[in-house]
Protein backbone atom coordinates (compact mmCIF):
# COMPACT_ATOMS: atom_id res chain seq x y z
CA UNK A 1 0.00 0.00 0.00
CA UNK A 2 0.99 3.54 -0.55
CA UNK A 3 1.76 6.61 2.20
CA UNK A 4 -0.98 9.37 1.45
CA UNK A 5 2.18 11.64 0.43
CA UNK A 6 3.69 9.01 -1.75
CA UNK A 7 0.24 8.35 -3.04
CA UNK A 8 -0.36 12.63 -3.91
CA UNK A 9 3.13 12.73 -5.12
CA UNK A 10 2.48 9.08 -7.42
CA UNK A 11 2.09 9.69 -11.71
CA UNK A 12 -1.19 7.13 -11.26
CA UNK A 13 -2.62 9.75 -8.84
CA UNK A 14 -1.61 13.44 -10.85
CA UNK A 15 -2.91 11.49 -14.24
CA UNK A 16 -6.24 10.92 -13.04
CA UNK A 17 -6.86 14.25 -11.48
CA UNK A 18 -5.84 15.53 -14.66
CA UNK A 19 -8.05 13.66 -17.01
CA UNK A 20 -10.96 14.13 -14.17
CA UNK A 21 -10.64 17.41 -14.44
CA UNK A 22 -10.69 17.47 -18.37
CA UNK A 23 -13.33 15.12 -18.30
CA UNK A 24 -15.29 17.15 -16.27
CA UNK A 25 -14.62 20.17 -18.22
CA UNK A 26 -16.11 17.98 -21.21
CA UNK A 27 -18.95 17.08 -19.59
CA UNK A 28 -19.78 20.25 -18.36
CA UNK A 29 -19.71 20.98 -22.20
CA UNK A 30 -21.37 18.57 -23.84
CA UNK A 31 -24.03 18.93 -20.85
CA UNK A 32 -24.68 23.26 -21.86
CA UNK A 33 -24.68 22.36 -25.75
CA UNK A 34 -27.58 19.41 -24.90
CA UNK A 35 -29.61 21.93 -22.80
CA UNK A 36 -29.50 25.05 -25.34
CA UNK A 37 -30.42 22.37 -28.07
CA UNK A 38 -33.03 21.21 -25.85
CA UNK A 39 -34.30 24.91 -24.79
CA UNK A 40 -34.09 25.90 -28.65
CA UNK A 41 -35.62 22.96 -29.59
CA UNK A 42 -38.59 23.38 -27.28
CA UNK A 43 -39.01 27.12 -28.17
CA UNK A 44 -39.10 26.20 -31.67
CA UNK A 45 -42.22 23.89 -30.74
CA UNK A 46 -43.91 26.36 -28.79
CA UNK A 47 -43.18 29.35 -31.09
CA UNK A 48 -44.76 26.87 -33.84
CA UNK A 49 -47.58 26.15 -32.16
CA UNK A 50 -48.75 30.40 -31.16
CA UNK A 51 -48.31 30.97 -34.74
CA UNK A 52 -50.79 28.49 -36.14
CA UNK A 53 -52.75 28.99 -33.39
CA UNK A 54 -52.96 32.55 -33.99
CA UNK A 55 -53.38 31.94 -37.69
CA UNK A 56 -56.97 30.31 -37.08
CA UNK A 57 -58.28 32.19 -34.99
CA UNK A 58 -57.46 35.39 -37.32
CA UNK A 59 -58.78 33.54 -40.20
CA UNK A 60 -61.74 32.67 -38.45
CA UNK A 61 -62.17 36.48 -37.45
CA UNK A 62 -62.04 38.61 -39.78
CA UNK A 63 -65.41 39.05 -40.02
CA UNK A 64 -66.95 40.89 -36.96
CA UNK A 65 -69.97 38.67 -37.67
CA UNK A 66 -68.16 35.45 -36.40
CA UNK A 67 -67.29 36.43 -32.82
CA UNK A 68 -69.52 33.95 -31.24
CA UNK A 69 -67.43 31.01 -33.58
CA UNK A 70 -64.16 32.94 -32.25
CA UNK A 71 -65.03 32.94 -28.63
CA UNK A 72 -66.22 29.18 -28.90
CA UNK A 73 -62.22 28.45 -30.32
CA UNK A 74 -60.61 30.26 -27.55
CA UNK A 75 -62.61 28.73 -24.75
CA UNK A 76 -61.70 25.39 -27.00
CA UNK A 77 -57.75 25.95 -27.04
CA UNK A 78 -58.51 26.97 -23.24
CA UNK A 79 -60.07 23.31 -22.54
CA UNK A 80 -57.21 21.67 -24.54
CA UNK A 81 -53.90 23.08 -22.54
CA UNK A 82 -56.08 24.52 -19.38
CA UNK A 83 -56.55 28.24 -18.59
CA UNK A 84 -53.49 28.97 -16.54
CA UNK A 85 -51.03 27.74 -19.76
CA UNK A 86 -52.92 29.26 -22.69
CA UNK A 87 -54.97 32.71 -22.45
CA UNK A 88 -56.78 34.58 -26.19
CA UNK A 89 -57.91 37.60 -26.10
CA UNK A 90 -59.38 40.18 -28.82
CA UNK A 91 -58.99 44.32 -28.59
CA UNK A 92 -60.25 46.90 -30.97
CA UNK A 93 -58.56 49.59 -32.55
CA UNK A 94 -58.89 51.13 -28.90
CA UNK A 95 -57.25 49.04 -27.01
CA UNK A 96 -60.60 47.37 -25.69
CA UNK A 97 -61.11 44.10 -24.87
CA UNK A 98 -64.13 42.47 -28.16
CA UNK A 99 -63.84 39.07 -26.49
CA UNK A 100 -61.26 36.73 -24.15
CA UNK A 101 -61.15 33.51 -22.10
CA UNK A 102 -60.78 34.15 -18.09
CA UNK A 103 -59.37 37.21 -17.39
CA UNK A 104 -58.91 37.42 -13.74
CA UNK A 105 -55.50 34.87 -14.01
CA UNK A 106 -54.16 36.93 -16.53
CA UNK A 107 -55.18 40.06 -15.75
CA UNK A 108 -51.14 41.53 -15.80
CA UNK A 109 -51.39 40.78 -19.45
CA UNK A 110 -54.18 42.54 -20.30
CA UNK A 111 -52.18 45.87 -20.19
CA UNK A 112 -49.20 44.72 -22.85
CA UNK A 113 -49.45 46.53 -25.78
CA UNK A 114 -48.95 45.89 -29.52
CA UNK A 115 -45.68 47.42 -31.31
CA UNK A 116 -46.09 47.59 -34.83
CA UNK A 117 -43.18 45.87 -35.99
CA UNK A 118 -43.65 46.28 -40.01
CA UNK A 119 -43.64 42.80 -40.38
CA UNK A 120 -47.47 41.68 -39.33
CA UNK A 121 -47.33 39.54 -36.03
CA UNK A 122 -44.86 39.87 -33.74
CA UNK A 123 -44.27 37.93 -31.16
CA UNK A 124 -42.21 38.11 -27.39
CA UNK A 125 -41.39 36.85 -23.88
CA UNK A 126 -42.88 38.84 -21.17
CA UNK A 127 -41.95 38.32 -17.04
CA UNK A 128 -44.84 39.96 -15.29
CA UNK A 129 -43.35 39.71 -11.94
CA UNK A 130 -40.34 38.39 -10.05
CA UNK A 131 -40.37 34.78 -9.50
CA UNK A 132 -43.02 33.93 -11.92
CA UNK A 133 -43.20 31.86 -15.13
CA UNK A 134 -42.00 33.73 -18.33
CA UNK A 135 -44.98 33.80 -20.78
CA UNK A 136 -44.51 33.79 -24.61
CA UNK A 137 -46.94 36.41 -26.37
CA UNK A 138 -48.06 36.98 -29.87
CA UNK A 139 -49.72 39.88 -31.51
CA UNK A 140 -51.69 39.36 -34.93
CA UNK A 141 -53.09 42.80 -36.11
CA UNK A 142 -55.93 42.50 -38.47
CA UNK A 143 -57.25 45.83 -41.45
CA UNK A 144 -59.28 47.27 -39.34
CA UNK A 145 -57.42 47.66 -36.47
CA UNK A 146 -58.11 44.89 -34.28
CA UNK A 147 -55.64 43.03 -32.47
CA UNK A 148 -55.23 38.98 -31.65
CA UNK A 149 -53.63 38.35 -28.66
CA UNK A 150 -52.17 34.85 -27.51
CA UNK A 151 -50.23 34.03 -24.48
CA UNK A 152 -48.68 30.75 -23.78
CA UNK A 153 -47.39 30.37 -20.08
CA UNK A 154 -44.20 28.97 -19.86
CA UNK A 155 -44.08 27.24 -16.56
CA UNK A 156 -43.77 23.36 -18.00
CA UNK A 157 -40.65 23.74 -20.35
CA UNK A 158 -39.36 26.18 -17.14
CA UNK A 159 -40.10 23.35 -15.15
CA UNK A 160 -38.71 20.52 -17.86
CA UNK A 161 -35.04 22.74 -18.28
CA UNK A 162 -34.78 23.00 -14.17
CA UNK A 163 -35.19 19.33 -13.66
CA UNK A 164 -32.66 18.74 -16.43
CA UNK A 165 -30.23 21.04 -14.36
CA UNK A 166 -30.66 19.77 -11.25
CA UNK A 167 -30.23 16.34 -12.48
CA UNK A 168 -26.81 16.73 -14.34
CA UNK A 169 -25.77 19.19 -11.18
CA UNK A 170 -26.48 16.07 -8.70
CA UNK A 171 -25.48 13.44 -11.00
CA UNK A 172 -21.94 15.31 -11.96
CA UNK A 173 -20.21 14.69 -8.98
CA UNK A 174 -21.30 11.07 -8.76
CA UNK A 175 -19.69 10.68 -12.77
CA UNK A 176 -16.78 12.65 -11.35
CA UNK A 177 -15.83 9.98 -8.39
CA UNK A 178 -16.61 6.79 -10.58
CA UNK A 179 -14.66 8.07 -13.30
CA UNK A 180 -11.96 9.17 -10.80
CA UNK A 181 -12.10 5.52 -9.18
CA UNK A 182 -12.12 3.95 -12.57
CA UNK A 183 -9.43 5.95 -14.09
CA UNK A 184 -7.11 5.60 -11.13
CA UNK A 185 -7.30 1.91 -11.14
CA UNK A 186 -6.72 1.48 -15.04
CA UNK A 187 -3.65 3.97 -14.46
CA UNK A 188 -2.83 2.07 -11.83
CA UNK A 189 -2.59 -0.78 -13.65
CA UNK A 190 -1.32 0.56 -16.73
CA UNK A 191 1.52 1.30 -14.21
CA UNK A 192 1.93 -1.81 -12.61
CA UNK A 193 4.85 -2.81 -14.99
CA UNK A 194 6.88 0.00 -14.21
CA UNK A 195 6.60 -0.56 -10.41
CA UNK A 196 7.79 -4.28 -11.21
CA UNK A 197 10.14 -2.82 -13.05
CA UNK A 198 11.40 -0.53 -10.22
CA UNK A 199 11.12 -3.10 -7.91
CA UNK A 200 13.77 -5.58 -9.92
CA UNK A 201 16.32 -2.98 -10.49
CA UNK A 202 16.33 -2.24 -6.87
CA UNK A 203 17.29 -6.26 -6.37
CA UNK A 204 20.49 -5.32 -9.16
CA UNK A 205 23.42 -4.55 -7.57
CA UNK A 206 27.20 -4.44 -8.54
CA UNK A 207 28.07 -8.31 -7.84
CA UNK A 208 24.77 -9.43 -10.00
CA UNK A 209 24.25 -7.18 -12.82
CA UNK A 210 23.43 -10.35 -14.91
CA UNK A 211 20.29 -10.16 -13.32
CA UNK A 212 17.57 -8.65 -16.09
CA UNK A 213 14.56 -6.89 -15.39
CA UNK A 214 11.37 -8.94 -16.64
CA UNK A 215 10.07 -8.22 -20.36
CA UNK A 216 6.06 -8.68 -20.35
CA UNK A 217 5.33 -7.31 -23.85
CA UNK A 218 8.25 -6.36 -25.85
CA UNK A 219 6.23 -4.51 -28.43
CA UNK A 220 4.80 -2.10 -26.22
CA UNK A 221 6.70 1.23 -25.02
CA UNK A 222 7.45 -0.02 -21.41
CA UNK A 223 8.50 -3.68 -22.75
CA UNK A 224 11.20 -1.37 -25.23
CA UNK A 225 12.06 0.40 -22.32
CA UNK A 226 12.86 -2.33 -20.38
CA UNK A 227 14.68 -3.95 -22.94
CA UNK A 228 16.88 -0.69 -23.41
CA UNK A 229 17.58 -0.95 -19.75
CA UNK A 230 18.66 -4.53 -19.96
CA UNK A 231 20.73 -3.74 -22.82
CA UNK A 232 22.07 -1.30 -20.74
CA UNK A 233 22.83 -3.49 -17.71
CA UNK A 234 24.79 -6.24 -20.20
CA UNK A 235 27.00 -3.10 -21.08
CA UNK A 236 28.08 -1.89 -17.65
CA UNK A 237 27.99 -5.54 -16.53
CA UNK A 238 30.32 -5.89 -19.69
CA UNK A 239 32.35 -2.61 -18.53
CA UNK A 240 32.66 -3.66 -14.98
CA UNK A 241 34.23 -7.35 -16.22
CA UNK A 242 36.40 -5.43 -18.06
CA UNK A 243 37.69 -2.94 -15.13
CA UNK A 244 38.23 -6.12 -12.90
CA UNK A 245 40.34 -8.56 -15.65
CA UNK A 246 42.09 -4.92 -16.00
CA UNK A 247 42.75 -4.13 -12.56
CA UNK A 248 43.91 -7.99 -12.09
CA UNK A 249 45.68 -8.08 -15.02
CA UNK A 250 47.37 -4.90 -14.40
CA UNK A 251 48.27 -5.37 -10.61
CA UNK A 252 49.94 -8.86 -12.42
CA UNK A 253 52.03 -7.54 -14.54
CA UNK A 254 52.68 -4.54 -12.24
CA UNK A 255 53.80 -6.92 -9.14
CA UNK A 256 56.78 -8.18 -11.65
CA UNK A 257 58.86 -5.05 -12.08
CA UNK A 258 58.27 -3.83 -8.65
CA UNK A 259 59.32 -7.47 -7.35
CA UNK A 260 62.15 -6.83 -9.05
CA UNK A 261 62.99 -3.40 -8.30
CA UNK A 262 62.59 -4.77 -4.45
CA UNK A 263 64.82 -7.51 -5.08
CA UNK A 264 67.59 -5.85 -6.86
CA UNK A 265 67.15 -2.98 -3.83
CA UNK A 266 67.37 -5.59 -1.02
CA UNK A 267 70.13 -7.80 -2.39
CA UNK A 268 72.05 -4.45 -2.96
CA UNK A 269 71.73 -3.33 0.13
CA UNK A 270 72.71 -6.99 1.93
CA UNK A 271 76.34 -6.21 1.53
CA UNK A 272 78.69 -3.70 0.76
CA UNK A 273 79.00 -3.82 -3.00
CA UNK A 274 81.48 -2.22 -5.55
CA UNK A 275 80.39 1.12 -7.35
CA UNK A 276 79.82 -0.89 -10.66
CA UNK A 277 77.74 -3.25 -9.00
CA UNK A 278 75.70 -0.54 -7.48
CA UNK A 279 75.56 1.05 -10.61
CA UNK A 280 74.29 -2.22 -12.22
CA UNK A 281 71.52 -2.34 -9.60
CA UNK A 282 70.51 0.91 -10.02
CA UNK A 283 70.56 0.97 -13.88
CA UNK A 284 68.02 -2.30 -13.62
CA UNK A 285 65.87 -0.21 -11.12
CA UNK A 286 65.57 2.43 -13.53
CA UNK A 287 64.75 0.05 -16.54
CA UNK A 288 61.97 -1.31 -14.51
CA UNK A 289 61.09 2.13 -13.48
CA UNK A 290 60.71 3.36 -17.10
CA UNK A 291 58.86 0.25 -17.79
CA UNK A 292 56.30 0.88 -15.64
CA UNK A 293 56.03 4.69 -16.51
CA UNK A 294 55.87 3.00 -19.91
CA UNK A 295 52.50 1.02 -18.88
CA UNK A 296 51.06 4.17 -16.96
CA UNK A 297 51.76 6.84 -19.69
CA UNK A 298 50.01 4.18 -22.29
CA UNK A 299 47.03 3.64 -20.26
CA UNK A 300 46.61 7.69 -19.96
CA UNK A 301 46.69 8.20 -23.88
CA UNK A 302 44.21 5.39 -24.02
CA UNK A 303 41.83 7.04 -21.86
CA UNK A 304 42.53 10.39 -23.39
CA UNK A 305 41.40 9.25 -27.27
CA UNK A 306 38.56 6.92 -25.88
CA UNK A 307 38.04 10.54 -24.14
CA UNK A 308 38.31 12.27 -27.45
CA UNK A 309 40.64 14.66 -25.78
CA UNK A 310 44.03 15.94 -26.92
CA UNK A 311 43.38 14.65 -30.62
CA UNK A 312 44.65 18.17 -32.96
CA UNK A 313 43.06 17.41 -36.18
CA UNK A 314 45.41 19.15 -39.21
CA UNK A 315 44.89 17.98 -42.75
CA UNK A 316 48.16 15.67 -43.88
CA UNK A 317 48.58 13.52 -47.00
CA UNK A 318 48.47 10.00 -45.17
CA UNK A 319 51.05 8.41 -48.48
CA UNK A 320 54.07 10.12 -46.74
CA UNK A 321 52.92 9.16 -43.10
CA UNK A 322 53.01 5.07 -44.17
CA UNK A 323 56.36 5.92 -46.02
CA UNK A 324 57.96 7.19 -42.91
CA UNK A 325 56.81 4.32 -40.67
CA UNK A 326 57.66 2.08 -43.70
CA UNK A 327 61.48 3.15 -43.69
CA UNK A 328 61.48 3.50 -39.81
CA UNK A 329 60.84 -0.53 -39.45
CA UNK A 330 63.32 -1.34 -42.34
CA UNK A 331 66.74 -1.90 -40.67
CA UNK A 332 64.54 -4.42 -37.83
CA UNK A 333 62.68 -6.09 -40.13
CA UNK A 334 65.83 -6.64 -42.80
CA UNK A 335 67.65 -7.99 -38.87
CA UNK A 336 65.21 -10.44 -38.87
CA UNK A 337 64.71 -11.73 -42.25
CA UNK A 338 61.34 -10.49 -42.99
CA UNK A 339 60.71 -8.68 -46.45
CA UNK A 340 58.75 -5.50 -45.52
CA UNK A 341 56.78 -4.34 -48.56
CA UNK A 342 54.77 -1.19 -48.90
CA UNK A 343 51.49 -1.06 -51.25
CA UNK A 344 50.25 2.59 -52.42
CA UNK A 345 47.98 3.92 -54.91
CA UNK A 346 48.87 6.37 -57.84
CA UNK A 347 47.12 9.39 -56.23
CA UNK A 348 48.14 11.60 -52.74
CA UNK A 349 45.14 10.92 -50.22
CA UNK A 350 44.58 13.61 -47.96
CA UNK A 351 42.91 13.32 -44.31
CA UNK A 352 42.28 15.08 -41.74
CA UNK A 353 43.17 14.29 -38.46
CA UNK A 354 45.84 13.87 -35.86
CA UNK A 355 48.95 12.97 -37.48
CA UNK A 356 50.79 12.10 -33.86
CA UNK A 357 48.36 9.28 -32.50
CA UNK A 358 48.00 8.18 -36.27
CA UNK A 359 51.68 7.30 -36.26
CA UNK A 360 51.78 6.09 -33.15
CA UNK A 361 48.92 3.78 -33.96
CA UNK A 362 50.61 2.23 -37.79
CA UNK A 363 53.62 2.16 -35.44
CA UNK A 364 52.13 0.03 -32.94
CA UNK A 365 50.29 -2.11 -35.78
CA UNK A 366 53.66 -3.07 -37.39
CA UNK A 367 55.94 -3.59 -34.90
CA UNK A 368 53.26 -6.42 -33.71
CA UNK A 369 53.45 -7.05 -36.81
CA UNK A 370 57.45 -7.47 -37.31
CA UNK A 371 57.49 -8.99 -33.88
CA UNK A 372 55.36 -11.83 -34.28
CA UNK A 373 56.24 -13.15 -37.45
CA UNK A 374 59.95 -14.90 -37.09
CA UNK A 375 60.49 -15.57 -41.18
CA UNK A 376 57.87 -14.31 -43.97
CA UNK A 377 56.56 -11.50 -45.11
CA UNK A 378 54.98 -8.01 -43.88
CA UNK A 379 53.16 -6.05 -46.27
CA UNK A 380 51.37 -2.28 -45.38
CA UNK A 381 49.30 -0.42 -47.63
CA UNK A 382 46.41 1.99 -48.70
CA UNK A 383 43.43 1.34 -50.22
CA UNK A 384 40.94 4.02 -51.31
CA UNK A 385 37.03 2.89 -50.65
CA UNK A 386 34.82 5.56 -51.84
CA UNK A 387 34.66 8.37 -49.04
CA UNK A 388 36.59 6.06 -46.56
CA UNK A 389 40.81 5.48 -46.63
CA UNK A 390 42.11 1.83 -45.80
CA UNK A 391 45.07 0.95 -44.34
CA UNK A 392 46.10 -2.71 -43.72
CA UNK A 393 49.11 -4.29 -42.12
CA UNK A 394 49.63 -8.17 -43.29
CA UNK A 395 51.35 -10.64 -42.03
CA UNK A 396 52.75 -14.34 -42.13
CA UNK A 397 53.38 -14.45 -38.79
CA UNK A 398 52.11 -16.83 -36.16
CA UNK A 399 48.20 -16.09 -36.50
CA UNK A 400 45.14 -15.30 -33.62
CA UNK A 401 43.02 -18.08 -32.64
CA UNK A 402 39.48 -17.72 -33.14
CA UNK A 403 38.89 -17.40 -29.25
CA UNK A 404 41.55 -14.40 -28.90
CA UNK A 405 40.17 -12.38 -31.76
CA UNK A 406 37.43 -10.28 -29.97
CA UNK A 407 39.74 -10.04 -26.97
CA UNK A 408 42.84 -8.97 -28.09
CA UNK A 409 41.57 -5.15 -28.25
CA UNK A 410 41.37 -4.96 -24.57
CA UNK A 411 43.56 -3.95 -21.89
CA UNK A 412 46.46 -5.76 -20.86
CA UNK A 413 44.73 -9.04 -22.78
CA UNK A 414 47.56 -11.38 -23.79
CA UNK A 415 46.87 -14.68 -25.85
CA UNK A 416 49.01 -17.76 -24.61
CA UNK A 417 50.94 -17.65 -27.69
CA UNK A 418 51.92 -14.35 -27.52
CA UNK A 419 53.04 -14.20 -23.73
CA UNK A 420 56.24 -15.67 -24.02
CA UNK A 421 56.54 -11.78 -26.07
CA UNK A 422 57.79 -8.93 -24.28
CA UNK A 423 54.87 -6.69 -24.43
CA UNK A 424 52.33 -4.68 -22.11
CA UNK A 425 48.74 -5.79 -23.62
CA UNK A 426 48.16 -1.84 -23.91
CA UNK A 427 49.23 -1.43 -27.53
CA UNK A 428 45.68 -2.53 -29.53
CA UNK A 429 43.68 -1.16 -27.20
CA UNK A 430 45.90 1.78 -27.99
CA UNK A 431 45.55 1.35 -31.65
CA UNK A 432 41.37 1.18 -30.83
CA UNK A 433 41.04 4.12 -28.80
CA UNK A 434 42.91 6.52 -31.04
CA UNK A 435 41.02 4.96 -34.33
CA UNK A 436 37.72 5.43 -32.68
CA UNK A 437 38.74 8.99 -31.58
CA UNK A 438 38.63 9.66 -35.45
CA UNK A 439 35.48 7.96 -36.02
CA UNK A 440 36.91 4.92 -38.02
CA UNK A 441 36.87 1.20 -37.56
CA UNK A 442 39.79 -1.31 -37.40
CA UNK A 443 38.97 -4.92 -38.43
CA UNK A 444 41.28 -8.19 -37.93
CA UNK A 445 41.33 -11.28 -39.75
CA UNK A 446 43.77 -13.98 -39.06
CA UNK A 447 44.55 -17.70 -38.99
CA UNK A 448 46.68 -19.78 -36.64
CA UNK A 449 50.25 -20.21 -38.50
CA UNK A 450 49.16 -18.35 -41.71
CA UNK A 451 49.42 -14.49 -40.29
CA UNK A 452 46.69 -11.71 -39.50
CA UNK A 453 45.60 -8.66 -41.63
CA UNK A 454 44.78 -5.51 -39.77
CA UNK A 455 42.91 -3.06 -41.56
CA UNK A 456 41.73 0.73 -40.17
CA UNK A 457 39.27 2.51 -42.51
CA UNK A 458 39.34 6.64 -41.69
CA UNK A 459 36.78 9.05 -43.59
CA UNK A 460 38.94 10.53 -46.48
Amino acid sequence: MLSKSRLFHSIAFRSTILYTIIFGVFLCGAFASIYFFVADYIANIEDQWLIQEAKQIHEMSKDPQSLPKTLAKMKEGTKALGAYQVFYCLKDANNKIIASTDQSIWKEVLTSTYQDMGSGFFIETLLIAQGQHPLRIIYFPYKDGRILHVVYSLRNSTAFLNRLLRSFIYIFPGLLIVFYILGFIMMRNTLKPIRDMTQSAHKIAIDNLNQKIPVKNPKDELGMLAITLNKMLSRIDSLVNNIKEMCDNLAHDIRTPITRIQGASEVALMQKRSSEEYCEVLYDCVSESKRLLHWLNTLLDISEAEAKISIHREKFIINDLIDEVVEMFEPIAQHKNIELSYESVDEKICIFGDIKKLRRAIVNLVDNAIKYTSTGKVTVGITKEEARVGLFIKDTGMGIPNKDLRLIFNRFYRSDTSRSMSGSGLGLALVKAIVHAHRGKILVQSKVNHGSVFKILLSA
